[in-house]
């Protein structure tokens, strides 16, 4: 059953970052996407928290589906923001340091 909620994390993630680099792109912009993606991150963490409160699987796997609509949209706005700070021999160096912390 804990499987399952990496489960429904993932999900989401297979076409979303793709959608949410467009939104970041063409709609809100990174600054505003990058603030939409967290606050999407926090209202799924509020769900699993509740669900967790509740002893409620169901609803711990919906916060984790709304954790996911965010999460890897907001690792899109994160790799931008690096590419825009560092340059050159660096970014590499940040894109394993991002890498190493986010998982």
């Amino acid at each position: 059953q804990f499987a399952n909620l990496y489960s429904w994390y993932s999900w989401p993630n297979v076409v979303l970052p793709i959608i949410g680099g467009f939104l970041m792109d063409r709609v809100f912009g990174i600054r505003l996407g990058t603030m939409v993606f967290a606050f999407i991150i926090i209202i799924g963490q509020a769900i699993f928290a509740f669900g967790g409160f509740l002893d409620r699987l169901w609803v711990m796997e919906v916060g984790r589906f709304v954790f996911g609509i965010g999460g890897e949209s907001l690792a899109v706005a994160q790799n931008t923001y690096a590419v825009a700070w560092f340059k050159g021999k660096e970014l590499n160096m940040v894109f394993g340091f991002q890498l190493s912390i986010a998982r």
